[in-house]
């Protein structure tokens, strides 16, 4: 049986995704700046000309739906050093500084500091 193998070869193609998914909490920070525009943008067309009138309750709200990006890309990263999807050192300097740009981004919503 010198001829080509019937079964593919997946291994290729599965590190590609695995390279590319290092670099996901980069990601989430650049697309939080995106976010957070967007979202004082809907605030602004929401309230229109009438004095906006912050209660507790729509800032908590607020925080907790600005965070979601930077949260989802700090869960994503921890996901991905877990499964040691990082294969080169490069990879491995962008997941952690995306992990750890997240996690300062998560915890400044978390205590207050980012309003």
């Amino acid at each position: 049986m010198n001829g080509p193998s019937p079964i593919p070869d997946l291994s290729a193609g599965g590190r590609r995704w695995k390279k590319l998914a290092c670099y996901v909490p980069l990601m989430a920070i650049g697309f939080e700046v995106i976010w957070i525009v967007s979202l004082v943008m809907g605030i602004l067309f929401m309230v229109g000309d009438e004095p906006y009138i912050n209660t507790d309750a729509k800032e908590h709200f607020f925080q907790i739906i600005a965070a979601l990006p930077v949260t989802a890309g700090l869960l994503f990263g921890l996901v991905a050093t877990v499964c040691r999807w990082p294969g080169r050192m490069l990879e491995w300097i962008g997941l952690i500084l995306g992990i750890l740009g997240c996690g300062a981004i998560v915890f400044g919503f978390a205590t207050g500091f980012l309003r």
